[in-house]
């Protein structure tokens, strides 16, 4: 019998791409203006520009070293350059961060939620009638939330993704027309600066808020994976596309313009200021980053459930409908209890579960596998390019390598 016909190369790079546009850009478009504001315009893209570089480099760092060892996941990557204790680092370093990913965009969902209802209908606002939070949260996740997490292949998200990038035009063009018909009274009046930041705190406030905006390494391999052997050089191109130019492009479009419109009045949630004249129409807008913020947690529970699995049945990707089930419904249920406990702590949800699991996956973990390959090819001259094997490319025969859970248990 004839094999089946393979996807081709530029559908493949498509889908990777649309997924992690949608993986990138989540909650994060929210706080930028604020940050911007307080950091100053050149400061924040020249800061922009530094974590773009660093993402897009941990990205295809990773992406050569899995190529170049046959895994399939971050940790059985690590676990054969560094042995057990490293990968087991980076495992609690990515249920953590993703953990708290989903735990604090539900409870945004909570936050934000009830502000477009009051908007688009104030009448109903005035008489106390609008659902509270915890059950626009509660409501939203089992909805629409739950659904799509619970899809078996994170690619399937793609048509969601291309809605949520129509939305994040929209905001775009939203406040591009507020900022434009204002006259960019910020910059004009100087309450935001060109050149310097508020304060020397403010640039750290700014990286912080940067630096977890551009977060993709946890989405990485769940992508690779689905595409088989050419899973690293695909999701590598695509990686490489959405951190120099999509996110860079759409994080300063939203921050510079935002703040330029409302300078040190800018708020710490992109949809507090109002930017279309208010009423109903500033509600639909809200309702369309509500629907948005709902798109962008499937790929966080996604991650979680591949890095859930691979704990417990290592790099088989054979897992059954039953532990997918599981491993999707446990954590997505205890991040909606966090968020119910605390509907509008979503900021510091984010701060005490991503500040030092985003340091430590995406950007000094992907620092010491490249410094670890380049000693390996060091050890073993002539088999392979610089920092590992060549990224696979189509048509490439060489399945991945199958890591069990029980090989973390001694070093590789």
């Amino acid at each position: 019998m004839p094999e089946p016909a393979q996807p081709a190369e530029g559908r493949l790079l498509a889908s990777a791409f649309l997924t992690l546009t949608l993986s990138i850009l989540g909650s994060s478009v929210l706080p930028v203006p604020f940050a911007w504001s307080r950091a100053g315009v050149l400061p924040g893209l020249l800061i922009a520009v530094a974590v773009a570089a660093a993402n897009a480099a941990a990205c295809r760092w990773l992406m050569h070293a899995a190529a170049a060892t046959r895994h399939t996941t971050y940790e059985g990557l690590v676990a054969e350059l560094g042995g057990r204790a490293p990968a087991l680092v980076t495992r609690a370093g990515l249920a953590l961060l993703l953990f708290g990913t989903i735990a604090g965009d539900v409870a945004l969902l909570a936050d934000v939620a009830p502000v477009a209802l009051g908007r688009l209908f104030p009448y109903a606002d005035v008489a106390g009638r609008l659902p509270s939070g915890r059950l626009c949260a509660a409501t939203l996740t089992v909805l629409v939330v739950a659904p799509l997490s619970f899809l078996k292949h994170m690619r399937s998200l793609e048509t969601a993704a291309a809605a949520g990038v129509v939305v994040v035009a929209a905001l775009i063009a939203a406040v591009a027309r507020s900022a434009w018909a204002a006259d960019f009274p910020a910059l004009r009046d100087g309450d935001l600066s060109f050149w310097a930041p508020n304060s020397p705190s403010a640039l750290v406030e700014f990286a912080g808020v940067i630096g977890f905006a551009f977060y993709l390494v946890p989405c990485l391999f769940p992508v690779a994976a689905e595409l088989g052997a050419r899973g690293p050089a695909v999701a590598g191109r695509a990686a490489t596309a959405v951190t120099l130019a999509v996110a860079p492009a759409v994080y300063s479009l939203l921050g510079v313009l935002g703040a330029a419109r409302f300078g040190l009045d800018t708020q710490g949630s992109l949809l507090v200021n109002g930017w279309l004249g208010g009423g109903a129409a500033d509600g639909a807008l809200d309702a369309a980053a509500v629907a948005y913020l709902c798109l962008s947690v499937p790929p966080m529970t996604l991650s979680l459930r591949f890095t859930l699995e691979a704990a417990l049945i290592g790099e088989t990707l054979g897992d059954t409908a039953r532990l997918r089930a599981a491993c999707t419904l446990a954590p997505l249920g205890a991040a909606l209890a966090v968020a119910l406990a605390a509907p509008r702590g979503a900021e510091k949800i984010f701060a005490a579960t991503g500040a030092l699991p985003v340091c430590v996956v995406c950007y000094l973990m992907p620092a010491w596998v490249r410094v670890a390959m380049l000693r390996r090819d060091a050890a073993r001259p002539g088999e392979g390019g610089e920092g590992g094997e060549p990224l696979l490319e189509a048509g490439s025969p060489r399945p991945p390598r199958r890591l069990r859970a029980r090989d973390l248990a001694a070093p590789a």
